[in-house]
């Protein structure tokens, strides 16, 4: 019996020292292929991006620790998987080369971002009707910032993108849940080195579609930000609804106001 987590793969695209891309002629590929077979036809996916200095295991253990936190909360019927990309860039562990493996980590997911796209056009090709949720975490936010294909929602734990990009990111899916952290170290290192202005791991960003939920993740890993995790997906417009249900009259008239005036889209 194979007992691999399914995932989508790009390992082996990018020069883990420079970032570079070796011309692998597939975009990605899919382990266990056979199970794919039947993803595809799911009414949902859920699709895990991994953080920096994963390896395949990592990449493979993350989705394990999503698939079994989202069953725990109740989301059970629909498939999770990951996608496994080249995070373990080469002498990530040495201080002296951090802007470095920055600069190469940044690259390689930005290239991601675009094969992750291409996984879910080809997905959206077979299965037009399909829900497609993401989970990034850490640099994996990154990947997903670079996506750019229309997805149901997309859930940002311990990021490193930019406030206002995540304002960008919103365009491409109906919710935005953006898990903030204001003591996450690995984050606030970025900003004290002066590589992240305004990370949206540190700071609230509620505009429109994007929500922000306050996470006291005790580290940076992704196991301790899945251990927060209560609701999933989280739909905003479901819950503008039930507090429009809850109220009467005037005060009901007032909140339908406040929500155009304030630019809310209603989907």
């Amino acid at each position: 019996m194979n007992t691999e987590f399914p995932r989508v793969t790009t390992r082996g695209h990018f020069d883990l020292r420079t970032g570079k891309d070796l011309g692998k002629s597939n975009s990605y590929y899919l382990y266990p292929s056979k199970k794919f077979t039947s993803i595809t036809k799911s009414k949902e996916i859920v699709i895990f991006i991994h953080g920096m200095r994963n390896s395949r295991w990592g990449a493979q253990n993350g989705g394990k620790i999503l698939r079994r936190t989202l069953r725990k909360i109740g989301y059970k019927k629909h498939p999770v998987i990951s996608f496994s990309y080249d995070a373990d860039v080469r002498e990530a562990h040495k201080p002296e080369c951090y802007d470095k493996v920055l600069r190469v980590a940044n690259k390689i997911a930005k290239h991601n971002g675009k094969l992750l796209g291409r996984f879910i056009d080809d997905l959206y090709e077979k299965n037009p009707e399909i829900k497609v949720h993401l989970v990034g975490h850490s640099l994996g936010c990154n990947v997903v910032e670079h996506t750019k294909t229309n997805v149901h929602s997309i859930h940002l734990l311990g990021s490193p993108v930019e406030s206002n990009v995540v304002r960008e990111i919103g365009k491409y899916a109906k919710n935005v849940i953006n898990y903030y952290n204001p003591k996450d170290d690995v984050i606030k290192e970025g900003v004290d080195k002066g590589d992240l202005k305004k990370p949206s791991c540190l700071n609230k960003v509620d505009i429109k579609n994007v929500k922000s939920k306050r996470c006291n993740a005790v580290h940076h890993g992704f196991s301790a930000y899945a251990e927060k995790m209560r609701k999933f997906p989280w739909n905003i417009w479901k819950t503008i609804k039930c507090h429009i249900h809850n109220t009467g009259g005037e005060q009901c008239q007032w909140v339908l106001h406040c929500l155009f005036m304030h630019g809310f889209q209603m989907f």
